[in-house]
């Protein structure tokens, strides 16, 4: 004879599946997120990231020379 009742049972049940769902959805994302990263890690490498121009307008809004 089981201590717990179906209801129990059913309330346990339903707290696994969404711990399951938060930890898919936590991979997903991380992985989201390093896949982002390593684009942008490429695109650095080729030249891609951000222009010269570019740079030196990021600077210049906190008077500074980028492109010294």
């Amino acid at each position: 004879m089981s201590v717990m009742g179906p209801a129990k049972r059913k309330q346990i049940r339903n707290q696994r599946e969404a711990i399951r769902s938060l930890n898919i959805a936590s991979a997903v994302d991380k992985d989201i997120f390093h896949a982002a990263v390593r684009d942008g890690i490429a695109a650095a490498n080729r030249g891609e990231f951000a222009s010269r121009d570019e740079i030196k307008a990021m600077f210049a809004k906190w008077g500074v020379d980028g492109v010294a």
